[in-house]
């Protein structure tokens, strides 16, 4: 049986019109940015990281460039296998993910979009799931591989919302 790729892109309804989510996987163990190229013989993690960023980008400016609003958040995911000692080591490597890939997604945004373009992005968040709904079964490391994961998702919002710090700069989302 062949496993699913690292990088899965698809279409979700929500109210106000078609969602776009990405999931990116392939983190190394207790990394939160994928493995250097160097390290990577034959699996270009880093390269299928940035044509995500690529991927999410050029889906905003699609979605902005009518004067659209977006939503953007980042959820990372950890291993419940390898990676989850305790609940606490689980919400901090999933953290450190989303918080990494939204600073590499963000940067991207910064320089590839028009200011018009980033301030149709009403609302960014990123925020760690710890180790909870893994994807794949935890019984090989090929498995594990693509549990160590983030979310990404985008979807219309309503351009009147204003929030607190949204234009500003990635904000966490608090957990209780």
């Amino acid at each position: 049986m062949a496993l699913p790729c690292l990088l899965q892109c698809r279409t979700a309804s929500v109210a106000l019109g078609p969602a776009f989510l990405v999931r990116v996987s392939g983190f190394d163990w207790n990394r939160a940015t994928p493995p250097p190229e160097a390290h990577d013989p034959g699996r270009p993690v880093a390269q299928i990281h940035r044509n995500a960023i690529t991927r999410i980008v050029n889906e905003i400016a699609r979605r902005t460039s009518a004067g659209n609003c977006v939503a953007l958040r980042v959820q990372g995911y950890a291993d419940p296998f390898s990676e989850a000692k305790t609940a606490k080591e689980a919400n901090d490597i999933s953290a450190a993910r989303a918080k990494a890939f939204s600073e590499q997604l963000w940067e991207r945004i910064v320089a590839q979009l028009s200011k018009d373009s980033r301030d149709q992005i009403k609302q960014k968040m990123w925020e760690g799931k710890g180790a909870a709904l893994r994807i794949w079964f935890t019984d090989t490391p090929a498995h594990r591989h693509l549990n160590r994961r983030v979310l990404v998702g985008v979807w219309p919002v309503n351009c009147e919302m204003t929030l607190p710090g949204a234009s500003a700069k990635v904000r966490r989302r608090g957990r209780s």
